[in-house]
């Protein structure tokens, strides 16, 4: 058995090297003025076109297309404005559908990956299926809604199943359109009839959700992965299990099929991807390089790899025949939570939801060092040193300083409580103040970790905190509406302001120190008076909703990110637009320029990219 299943592989093999196709640009999806892209975003999904030449995955920051024999990126699909977490390719491969988690879908010429429709939902999807001749779609909600729409009639929904309650997981057609399967949140697996909607029978013996399934080729057999820890095998006419697979296997979140049919993978999560004999029930190959959950994988269809996809911000391909990792994609390393530019303006310290510290070089873009923080909560905020030696954020055992040489832990912050929301070095070194959800702002010698002040002065949490540029002054600020600035020294409170709108959400000293502003998610940018507390400028009405603000070195510009997902360069006296770069598919949280003013580095939670921005601006 296992001679002739390598025979038929390694002829495979020869067969698929003869494809050359044209070499891409690193640039693919490059908005204008964008000079580096940290990150690709957060993965969910993965599929390959049906003739195998593509591979499209799914992220945060939209659809990538990637060649499937070169492996250079050859466009980035966006238009969706939060994470896409499903897709599927029409059977003749010239469409690609994409949803997301606001529940729309957009439809995708693969010949020039233009964008053709958008269909909406009620509800966030969270799967989605073409039938085998293309006719129709189907999609899954979080409701436990199964709509299936008419693509031959733009998309109008013929038949809607309300199979609640808990999430639509997966959804698969039989190769005949004949049934429509489903994995559920209630831990069964569903079969319906695929042009009635009527139920045809459930199967009941996984006991948690079943987050994947899929038939065999010739839909004589159902697959089904689940949190369970179990994958079981299902004659797909009449519903009874033949084999379940127990041992060895943890929470698997994908299961797909071989184009032959002959094998099936399980992904799970402790980062393994199983492959499996349909017929027999062995194990053939035990794939492992992933350092976190599998969340998608998928065959070629020249049956030569596999592609799997995980929270570890990897995609890697496989060699089916050997189990060897032959090429792995390491840019998806999740929604960045927060990001730092070192004094000198050289590194970028980035902290990721798939819990990786990742220094980059500032310059290039390119990935320096990964800190993997595995079993690390999520991360708000976190700051770097000057001299670019020290990174400081809470994980697990409280607030740590950690060497960004070594990666290793050299100091605990001590006497700390609650959850920490802002954090920030002193300019020359010594402290570290902090703020979070109890209302108190921590002040910290950076050496010792020794606690120097605990103030309690405002009534709601301290959302922002930031040094003058001479390390004498630090300012808070507060969900209570109040903009607080205290001696770094003596903990004294110096002044308070009133906020007479919104929370503000940033704030930021100018490099004299003798001006900070904050902005609170309207179109207006406050300038205040250091020493006196005054308000000494005001700028609104060029934006809406401005989320992120920073002083340029030289302090004659002010760098702003808004809800829209653009970032915008602005006059310090006079407010005026010097330039625009749009790129985030949502708000700019965080924005920061390298030393020397050329660049300006951005951040959106939800797209999981980092744009480096040329700021060069002509006289």
């Amino acid at each position: 058995m296992k001679k002739i299943y390598l025979s038929t592989l390694l002829t495979l093999l020869l067969i698929s090297t003869c494809y050359l196709p044209t070499l891409f640009a690193q640039s693919v999806g490059m908005p204008e003025g964008a000079i580096a892209r940290l990150g690709k975003g957060r993965l969910f999904d993965l599929q390959y076109s049906p003739d195998g030449t593509r591979l499209a995955v799914a992220t945060s920051a939209g659809v990538w297309i990637y060649d499937a024999i070169t492996y250079k990126a050859l466009a980035l699909l966006t238009k969706h404005t939060v994470s896409i977490e499903c897709i599927a390719f029409s059977p003749g491969g010239k469409t690609l559908a994409s949803a997301d988690e606001k529940g729309f879908i957009h439809l995708w010429d693969m010949e020039t990956s233009k964008h053709k429709r958008a269909l909406k939902n009620h509800i966030g999807i969270i799967s989605i299926a073409y039938s085998s001749d293309g006719g129709t779609l189907a999609t899954g909600d979080r409701s436990g809604t199964i709509l299936l729409r008419n693509l031959w009639n733009r998309g109008t929904i013929k038949k809607r199943i309300h199979k609640g309650p808990g999430y639509i997981y997966s959804l698969a057609f039989s190769p005949q359109d004949a049934i429509l399967a489903s994995g559920n949140g209630d831990g069964t697996v569903t079969l319906w009839d695929a042009e009635t909607g009527e139920l045809n029978r459930t199967l009941n013996r996984h006991t948690s959700y079943v987050y994947s399934v899929a038939f065999s080729p010739d839909g004589k057999t159902l697959v089904s992965g689940s949190a369970d820890k179990t994958v079981r095998l299902w004659d797909a006419e009449t519903g009874e299990l033949q084999r379940a697979f127990i041992k060895d296997i943890d929470r698997t979140r994908s299961v797909s099929f071989s184009p032959d049919g002959s094998l099936f993978a399980a992904g799970d999560d402790t980062g393994t991807v199983h492959l499996f004999h349909a017929g027999t029930g062995e194990r053939m190959q035990t794939l492992k390089g992933h350092t976190d959950r599998v969340l998608t994988t998928a065959f070629s269809t020249n049956f030569r790899t596999i592609a799997s996809g995980s929270r570890d911000g990897s995609i890697r391909i496989w060699e089916v025949a050997s189990g060897e990792n032959i090429h792995t994609f390491a840019e998806h390393y999740g929604n960045f939570s927060c990001f730092a530019v070192s004094a000198d303006g050289r590194t970028i310290v980035s902290v990721g939801r798939d819990r990786n510290v990742c220094l980059w070089d500032a310059t290039s873009g390119k990935l320096q060092k990964i800190i993997n923080r595995k079993g690390i909560s999520h991360v708000i905020d976190i700051a770097l040193s000057a001299d670019g030696k020290t990174i400081v954020f809470e994980g697990s055992g409280g607030i740590g300083l950690w060497d960004t040489e070594t990666g290793t832990r050299k100091q605990t912050l001590k006497w700390f409580f609650g959850d920490l929301w802002s954090v920030a070095f002193s300019p020359d070194g010594k402290t570290i103040a902090g703020g979070n959800n109890t209302k108190t702002l921590y002040v910290w010698d950076a050496d010792t970790g020794d606690k120097k002040h605990v103030i309690n002065e405002h009534k709601a949490n301290v959302v922002d905190v930031a040094f003058s540029p001479n390390s004498k002054t630090i300012v808070s600020v507060g969900q209570d509406r109040t903009v607080r600035l205290w001696d770094t020294e003596t903990g004294e409170q110096k002044k308070v302001i009133n906020i007479p709108e919104n929370s503000v959400f940033n704030v930021a000293f100018s490099p004299d120190g003798k001006t900070f502003t904050t902005v609170n998610y309207t179109d207006k940018i406050h300038l205040w008076d250091v020493e006196t507390g005054a308000q000494k400028g005001l700028l609104e009405g060029h934006e809406q909703h401005v989320t992120a603000i920073v002083f340029s070195p030289d302090g004659k510009m002010l760098a702003t990110g808004n809800q829209r997902g653009v970032v915008n360069i602005l006059d310090v006296r006079t407010g005026r637009l010097l330039q625009t770069f749009a790129g985030h598919v949502n708000r700019v949280d965080r924005v920061a320029f390298v030393s020397d003013g050329s660049a300006l580095a951005s951040m959106s939670d939800d797209d999981g990219i980092l744009y480096l921005w040329d700021v060069a601006i002509s006289e």
